[in-house]
This record gives C-alpha cells, structure tokens and sequence, in this order.
C-alpha cells in the first residue's frame, strides 16, 4: 500500500513560501473514488481515496475443523480480494464465525450436509457490533461425508465472505485509515529531532475531533521520514481527514 507523502518546503526564508493556516486548503480530486491511483490532495497531502479498504481485519471462525476452516479461508480470500489487509495482530476490525454442520440427508454413501455460519463484524477498539447475520446453505448430495464436508465448506463459505465484505465496505463501520508520511523540519529547533516531533505528531492528531488514533509505523533517520497510521471516524470528519490534519498549526506542514 502506497503511502500519502507530505513533502516539506526546503526553509522557511524560501521565496513563495506559504503557511497552510487556519483558513483552511483546497481539496483536489484526480481519478474516480476507489480506482487504484485515484488520489485527494490537499495542501500537498495525498491519498488513496478507498481509505475503508485499508482497514486491519482479523477473521475467527470456530466449529467442525473441515468446514470452519473453509469458511475461514474464503472470508479471509474476499477480503484480500477488496482490498482490506488481514492483520490478527493489530486489528481494526474483528470478523467472528460460529461455524455448525448438521446431515440434512443420508442414504448410503450419499450425504447432504447443512450448515450455518453465525457471522459478527465488530470494531476491535471499541467491541461495538455493527453487523450480524446468520447464514444457513445446504450443499449438493455427495459421494462420501469428506466430500460432502468440502462441498459444504465452499458454499457456506462463499456466502459467508460475500456477506462479511460487503458488509465491512458498506459504511456501517464508519472507519477509515490511512498511511501518512512526513518529513520533519531540517532545520534547527527545539522539536527537530525524530522522537520530539514523532510524539508532536501522534500528540496532536490524536486529539484531532475524529481521530480515533494515530501511531508511529516507521521512521528514517537518514531522511528524515516518519509513516503514521491514523485511524478515524468517517462521519466525525466531512471535510476530509487531510483538510482536518494540514490545519493542525503546530505540525508545520507547508503545501508543495
């Protein structure tokens, strides 16, 4: 994932030079919302404009190990699929399965398994359950009840992904991350040096009305970069997370 990058002017006596205050920036869209490359700059601030598909996402399921594992793994798929990158380390979001398989038929070697798939989309940080569903398939007759269990895990598993990804894209969670990269000032002052102006910089945009955080995810000594994760509420934000953070005076960001 490509990062936003803020790019700093080279001192502050540089002809043009000019401050982003409290007035505000301009906004300017180039690319369609979600196409890969579509990008929103404001202040010399860009962005992937598909934010919500950034989102970390961890994916749970319990049950019958051949079919809970099936349903696991296309959930997982889809999501990769959309975009969303699977973290059960640090995640934003947490997708948790029930997995339970009953017969439906038998005769002979033939079986018809059922299954049902209690699905729940929960916001990690607060354990808020913005959706829930309960899926229920039943596969095609198969020859022996291995087959019968793989059969079913494929079907109930494709119903379960197209419900969890629609649902984590649909807006119902109402976060958004994105990946920030900034240079800090080269010149000299009290709040220069990488570790000041990292906690300057998570300090500040984590008490940015929205923002649910803001963390370091690298550093470069040599030049000076800094990666941030912020992860913010969309509604709490209309005018765009980049207009909210370029007018955060104390960050010194310049415009190109």
């Amino acid at each position: 994932m490509k990062a936003m990058r803020w790019d700093w002017a080279r001192a502050a006596a540089a002809a043009g030079a000019v401050w982003i205050g409290a007035s505000g920036c301009q906004t300017v869209t180039t690319g369609k919302v979600g196409e890969p490359g579509a990008t929103d700059t404001a202040g010399g601030v860009e962005a992937s404009l598909s934010e919500a598909r950034r989102l970390n996402i961890a994916v749970d399921a319990k049950g019958p190990a051949p079919v809970a594992d099936a349903v696991r793994r296309k959930v997982e798929n889809g999501l990769a699929e959309k975009q969303f990158n699977l973290d059960a380390k640090v995640p934003d979001i947490q997708v948790n399965l029930a997995v339970a398989t009953t017969v439906f038929d038998k005769s002979g070697n033939y079986v018809v398994l059922e299954g049902t798939a209690d699905a729940s989309v929960t916001r990690a940080f607060d354990r808020q359950t913005v959706g829930h569903q309960t899926l229920t398939v039943r596969a095609d007759r198969q020859l022996g009840e291995d087959v019968a269990a793989r059969a079913l895990g494929e079907k109930l598993g494709g119903a379960a992904a197209e419900w969890v990804t629609k649902t984590a894209a649909s807006g119902v969670v109402d976060l958004a991350a994105v990946d920030v990269t900034v240079r800090r000032p080269w010149r000299p002052f009290s709040g220069s040096d990488v570790a000041a102006y990292a906690k300057l910089f998570t300090d500040r945009v984590s008490a940015v009305p929205g923002v649910r955080s803001c963390r370091v995810v690298s550093q470069e000594n040599a030049d000076r970069t800094l990666v941030f994760r912020v992860l913010y509420f969309r509604q709490e934000i209309p005018e765009g997370i980049l207009n909210r953070i370029a007018n955060v005076k104390d960050l010194e960001i310049r415009p190109r």
